[in-house]
């Protein structure tokens, strides 16, 4: 599960990011940092709001957000543990930065370990889960309930819970 990119449309040209451009030389491993988080951030955003204020029509934006941002971690994850859920569950992710998050909190924000990463992405996703249950979305960019399903079974079969996974 790495983040590949083309450096053009024919053989001869084509590369792959990911075997040669992750290192500190090279400019396309900062785009996960630099998008994931500012993504990560925007959901935040939407859950203090819906926190602050959780009215029934807000609801929907709240379990989108939940998705979207269990969906990040999901990637991030899989992308910066050196060894997956199942080989090591004390393996470290990402740190989390989670709407709760203060700003003094983030100098010392450690990388979560795989089991905090997976719990906090089942967590997000048992929210959206509730909070989208009726909300029919009205296009495909938007997750309903079956992309929020199609996560879980993601996560579980990352997590190697096999019961799980096969059920989503």
């Amino acid at each position: 599960d790495l983040v590949c990119e083309t450096g053009g449309s024919e053989w001869y040209t084509t590369w792959y990011a990911c075997g040669t451009g992750l290192g500190p030389d090279y400019a396309v491993c900062q785009m996960p940092w630099t998008y994931y988080f500012k993504w990560i951030k925007n959901c935040n955003t939407v859950l203090s709001l819906y926190q602050a204020d959780p009215s029934e029509d807000k609801a929907a934006g709240a379990g989108i957000a939940y998705a979207m941002r269990a969906m990040f971690y999901m990637d991030l994850a899989r992308m910066f543990s050196p060894r997956t859920y199942g080989e090591d569950q004390s393996s470290p992710t990402v740190q989390l930065v989670l709407e709760t998050t203060s700003l003094t909190d983030l100098p010392s924000n450690a990388r979560a370990t795989n089991a905090d990463m997976w719990a906090q992405i089942i967590s997000d996703l048992d929210n959206a889960e509730s909070l989208i249950a009726n909300y029919q979305r009205s296009d495909k960019y938007s997750p309903d309930l079956s992309v929020v399903y199609g996560l879980k079974a993601r996560a579980y079969l990352t997590m190697e819970t096999w019961a799980e996974a096969e059920q989503y």
